[in-house]
């Protein structure tokens, strides 16, 4: 028979499956995971209701950012290639409205109007939680018809005033399912003029300064001045103090474009500030005559100016090519890109 071996007691300080004698437990070691999770449980039942998680908002799936700009080429480029009767039975609905305009080059193909329309109104009911707006979609003119073009500028209606200022909290709405931009449904003046190309340099001052000689010449300011008193009438009228501060606000934005061969052409977006000039049809007058006008110096050579040079595939402004719009780069962006 083999020898007998002393039984050894168990010691209470051997953690199971440690055959190392002696080793003792820390005196705050956790319990197991199923009694974490239990007295987890019961703390979270003895806490109120509204505590115990966090509401989801429905509203974080939207881009959060400082969103840029986007222009129209004319005030009335929202809606000008609308049939006509559209857009009269869109301006005698009552109550507030608005236009939303997809991005994408989906919106320009009317047969995805549909599918647009329906994401438009889902994003706008679960912003506004209106239970009373609708959404319709834009028919192409007689003249859109000719050129081939689909309007895209949808109509928001049926808001109150409320809903109405809560989406224009945000000029641009994105998310995975829809982008679309809100603006008010009448003439809006932008404030890009045009884009002056032919300049090989990259100073924005040096165009700048160009730019206010031509406009602070005398003989400039007076077809200013006699353009803006033909235009005005008994809602708008316009002194030279009016004029004087449009030409004053000028702002110029290098566009660094490249051309083939991966040339660098830098082009200048010319802007001024709208809100001097009331009336949609004098601002037009003006972007003509001032677009018309000469841009030269002995520096720069003879500039070629531009109205609408551009029609951007993701956000439609006219300033800038598809390749340089700044949506893509926002942080959060959703599409398109």
């Amino acid at each position: 028979m083999p020898p007998q071996h002393p039984t050894k007691e168990p010691n209470s300080n051997t953690s199971p499956g440690d055959d190392t004698p002696g080793k003792e437990l820390p005196p705050d070691a956790p319990l197991s995971t199923l009694c974490a999770l239990l007295t987890t449980d019961l703390n979270r039942r003895s806490l109120p209701t509204s505590a115990r998680s966090v509401p989801h908002d429905p509203l974080d799936k939207y881009t959060k950012a400082q969103m840029p700009k986007i222009y129209d080429g004319h005030p009335t480029d929202i809606f000008s290639l609308i049939d006509p009767k559209v857009v009269d039975e869109w301006d005698s609905r009552p109550a507030c409205k608005l236009f939303a305009l997809p991005f994408g080059i989906e919106a320009r193909n009317r047969s995805r109007h549909n599918s647009i329309r329906a994401c438009i109104f889902a994003a706008v009911a679960e912003i506004t939680q209106s239970q009373q707006m609708g959404i319709s979609a834009p028919k192409p003119s007689k003249q859109a018809k000719r050129l081939n073009y689909t309007p895209s500028a949808f109509l928001i209606y049926n808001l109150t005033e409320a809903q109405r200022r809560t989406l224009l909290e945000k000029t641009v709405w994105s998310s995975i399912d829809i982008s679309f931009r809100v603006a008010l449904p009448e003439p809006n003046l932008p404030d890009f003029l045009f884009n002056i190309k032919g300049f090989t340099t990259m100073s924005m001052d040096l165009v700048r300064s160009m730019v206010v000689a031509v406009w602070q010449d005398k003989e400039t300011q007076t077809s200013l001045q006699m353009i803006s008193q033909a235009a005005a009438n008994k809602e708008h009228t316009y002194s030279q103090s009016n004029i004087k501060a449009f030409t004053e606000s000028l702002e110029v934005k290098r566009l660094d474009v490249k051309e083939k061969g991966d040339i660098l052409a830098p082009r200048f977006n010319i802007h001024a500030e709208s809100k001097y000039i009331k009336d949609h049809n004098l601002w037009a007058q003006i972007q003509d005559f001032l677009a018309d006008c000469q841009y030269s110096s002995n520096m720069l050579g003879r500039g070629t100016t531009q109205i609408a040079p551009y029609e951007c595939r993701i956000c439609y402004s006219v300033d800038h090519p598809h390749g340089l719009c700044p949506f893509p780069s926002i942080a959060g962006w959703n599409r398109p890109s």
